[in-house]
């Protein structure tokens, strides 16, 4: 009996799954052909002495990561371009629910910063002038920015989107979800444990494409782009300047007292949604 059920569910989910599958490959093989190509380069490189040629190319990744990421999954949209058609003909409400997001995206990351220097997490180091520089390191924040953008809307379009039409009602959908943008991220940035754990609390906060690709990319650009804080080991220069006090959480995304805010929040979701299943219930 069990046993039938279970292949069941797993005939409904394998669409899903190989939606998944296919995801997590692309940006494999996209990120193993970057770093062939780059070492490929980096080898062939006469201005480069051999002693230094694998420091130049960790450098160079670790400082353009970001910009390969986006360019990944961007083009993966290109494997799904009739979903995206489809998808913007029938947009309703959408980029209002993205502004709304994008805002409360702002105001957390905001609010999450000034809690951190009030409990002396972070320290406040001043602002940052590049105006004698050229236009790209004068503005480079605005780059940074954009691309932060690209790379967290298509991962959220291919799995909130893409993927989930295949698992909409399934059980377990909102797991492989999860777990499927973690994959996505792992692939480029391979976090840590405890970064891990933010990124699980943070994908199932959020359900739908809009929420999500609103909060997390004005969450990730004000922390990135503008504060200059660590975004899994790539380093940037932003507007704002702050500095951790503490080792251990040199990547914001390591606080712990972000994950239990995204832990709280997680259970008030399922909290308010199981009442309310139970009152239409009754009723």
């Amino acid at each position: 009996m069990w046993k039938t059920k279970l292949n069941r569910q797993f005939l409904k989910i394998l669409p899903g799954l190989k939606i998944s599958g296919f995801l997590i490959l692309w940006g494999t093989l996209f990120h193993s052909f970057t770093l062939s190509i780059l070492l490929y380069g980096s080898l062939k490189s006469e201005h480069v002495l051999s002693s230094n040629r694998l420091t130049t190319l960790n450098q160079f990744l670790s400082e353009n990561q970001i910009l390969f990421a986006a360019l990944s999954y961007a083009s993966a949209l290109l494997f799904f371009r009739d979903e995206i058609q489809r998808f913007w003909k029938e947009r309703v409400h959408g980029f209002q629910d993205f502004a709304r997001s994008f805002l409360r995206g702002i105001g957390f990351g905001a609010a999450l910063m000034v809690a951190l220097l009030f409990h002396r997490d972070y320290e406040f180091l001043g602002f940052t002038t590049q105006l004698n520089l050229n236009f790209l390191s004068s503005y480079a924040w605005i780059l940074r920015s954009i691309l932060m953008a690209i790379f967290v809307i298509s991962t959220e379009f291919l799995v909130r989107v893409v993927l989930k039409k295949e698992t909409l009602g399934v059980v377990g959908g909102r797991v492989l979800e999860v777990l499927t943008l973690v994959f996505l991220y792992w692939i480029w940035f391979e976090p840590h444990l405890s970064e891990l754990l933010t990124l699980v609390l943070l994908f199932a906060t959020f359900s739908t494409f809009w929420t999500g690709a609103g909060f997390l990319s004005a969450f990730f650009i004000l922390n990135h782009a503008i504060f200059g804080l660590n975004f899994f080991e790539n380093e940037f220069l932003g507007i704002l300047q702050f500095k951790a006090l503490r080792a251990s959480e040199n990547n914001f995304l390591q606080n712990h007292y972000l994950q239990a805010t995204f832990f709280a929040v997680l259970l008030f979701i399922h909290y308010t949604q199981f009442k309310l299943r139970k009152e239409s219930t009754a009723s």
